[in-house]
């Protein structure tokens, strides 16, 4: 776990966030997304219970504020894995249905294809604007610097 622009080895899903100026990554298995997604909502649920508000503004923004309470908190144990989850919880389970369903496919198209996927997302200092793709984990290679961050414009971003 960790951050790193080495090459992401097969059956990995590498999620970057890019939080203002901060930047957070974790490696996690391809066939554990769906299991670490579960203990994320689990371990939340003492404050807030995401599970049932998957695709809701509700749970996006509760994400948010998992991931805030988790930069503040940035150089503890585990903390980027809990912005990297946030991230992608948001992501996948974001209040535009159908923006959700297309990552949740590209996801799982990239893993059946190429064993892996990289993940970005990119939100403003304060966890309000999100934005996400998701990429072939060709653009990790060893040694390139890819950092296909687009801040994208109002209209395409989750507020």
């Amino acid at each position: 776990m960790g951050f790193s622009f080495r090459q992401i080895p097969p059956g990995i899903v590498r999620i970057t966030v890019l939080y203002g100026t901060m930047l957070f990554s974790s490696d996690i298995r391809a066939e554990d997304v769906g299991l670490c997604l579960a203990e994320f909502e689990i371990a939340s649920s003492t404050g807030i219970d995401l599970a049932p508000l998957r695709g809701t503004i509700q749970g996006a923004e509760g994400a948010s504020s998992i991931a805030h309470w988790a930069v503040e908190r940035h150089r503890e144990l585990d903390m980027p894995e809990v912005i990297s989850l946030a991230g992608l919880w948001i992501a996948l389970y974001q209040p535009d249905i159908a923006a959700g369903r297309r990552m949740r496919f590209a996801l799982d198209d990239l893993v059946k294809r190429d064993g892996g996927a990289w993940v970005m997302c990119t939100t403003d200092e304060y966890g309000v604007e999100w934005s996400f793709a998701v990429s072939p984990v060709s653009l990790a290679r060893c040694g390139e610097a890819a950092l296909p961050w687009v801040r994208r414009p109002a209209e395409a971003t989750l507020h």
